[in-house]
């Protein structure tokens, strides 16, 4: 059975367990890591790696709180975020990162890792 039907805040082990249970992306050999990256208050973001590939990808998860101030929240907004990237996928695709799969029992998205590309936010203070 498995420890991911209720939602719960990951480790980084835990999330490398979580993307191996629900998405077939890896090689089976993989030797992965989990890094956390997020910068911002509300979501916890990670970036899974396999260290002998460098194939990569991204899980954004919502807790029941804001990380930031752990203050309680719902945990909708990533349903919301994971609809609104479908939609705008399928209108501009090479414009947005693919989803491979989104949780509504750990209100996770794994999707595409942009890594290539720069935060625009940054890109935009750095002039």
């Amino acid at each position: 059975m498995s420890k991911f039907n209720h939602n719960f805040h990951m480790t980084e082990q835990e999330v490398i367990e979580y993307v191996l249970e629900k998405v077939d992306f890896f090689d089976k050999d993989a030797d992965l890591t989990c890094t956390e990256i997020g910068d911002g208050n509300i979501n916890f973001v990670y970036r899974i790696e396999d260290k002998k590939t460098n194939k990569s990808l991204i899980v954004k998860h919502a807790c029941d709180f804001i990380r930031s101030s752990m203050k309680k929240a719902g945990t909708d907004r990533n349903r919301i975020e994971a609809g609104a990237l479908k939609i705008e996928g399928e209108l501009a695709p090479d414009y947005v990162p693919k989803i491979y799969l989104y949780d509504p029992i750990m209100c996770s998205i794994i999707m595409e890792d942009l890594k290539d590309y720069k935060n625009m936010r940054y890109a935009l203070i750095e002039h």
